[in-house]
């Protein structure tokens, strides 16, 4: 699930609830444009590995993350060398040259960050963090002064749901009513009168009862124009609003 991952991993979550019909991993270039990430990893990973290469022929003492190579000549010379071949050889001998290893390793990166890291062990140490968001269904608050309706259902796999059970269970009312009335109509009498109105007010709030809930929807913008217009008319709750005894 793509929200729980970004949750899970970095902290966010969307304002209302989403669901694979929204498609919002589309949001990113790279997905609807097959683009592979696994190009950024790797980069983050080789561009440490050469820094690290880079400052020791520039001669530098001290921690990895005051390094500064600007103005080294070896530094450019090693670094030039190693672009100019291209992909006239394989990336592992040309790692290799710079580096001293065909592998790719993170030990560059993790001693780079080492000062930052160690100091946030201590403080989350000290303040007693919660490290993570453990809690991945976290949805945000309405600030106060938001729109009208904001807190609405976005979710159009869930309307397509709630209209399913809608039908289901409309269907059992209304012929309840529709038998209750027949059997008036060919039979006046005061039983079956009391009858007919008891399934009409039956009916009456079915119809409150998920007209209501219709009107917790936003389906401004669902993809399906049926559920948009089936859930206006539930919404429409004319009669069925007054009370038992109007």
């Amino acid at each position: 699930d793509w929200w729980y991952l970004r949750t899970k991993y970095q902290g966010i979550c969307p304002p209302v609830a989403r669901n694979e019909t929204h498609f919002d991993p589309g949001a990113k270039y790279h997905i609807p444009g097959n683009t592979p990430y696994i190009r950024y990893f790797a980069s983050f990973i080789l561009q440490f590995q050469f820094h690290k290469a880079l400052c020791e022929a520039a001669n530098h003492t001290g921690p990895l993350h005051t390094c500064d190579i600007y103005q080294s000549k070896e530094a450019g010379r090693q670094l030039s060398e190693a672009l100019r071949a291209g992909s006239s050889q394989r990336w592992q001998d040309i790692l290799q040259q710079l580096t001293g290893t065909d592998r790719m390793d993170a030990a560059a990166l993790l001693e780079y960050f080492s000062p930052v890291t160690q100091w946030l062990k201590q403080q989350n140490s000290r303040m007693n963090e919660t490290l993570g968001w453990p809690d991945f269904e976290w949805r945000p608050p309405i600030p106060e002064g938001y729109p009208a309706g904001i807190d609405k259902i976005a979710d159009e796999a869930m309307a397509k749901a709630f209209l399913t059970e809608y039908n289901i269970t409309s269907e059992a009312v209304w012929n309840a009513y529709t038998e209750a009335s027949w059997a008036y109509n060919v039979n006046i009498t005061d039983h079956n009168k009391q009858i007919m109105l008891e399934k009409n007010l039956e009916m009456s709030n079915h119809t409150l009862h998920y007209g209501l809930q219709a009107r917790q929807y936003d389906s401004t913008d669902f993809q399906d124009p049926s559920i948009q217009r089936i859930l206006k008319k539930l919404s429409d709750i004319e009669r069925a609003a007054l009370s038992e005894e109007e």
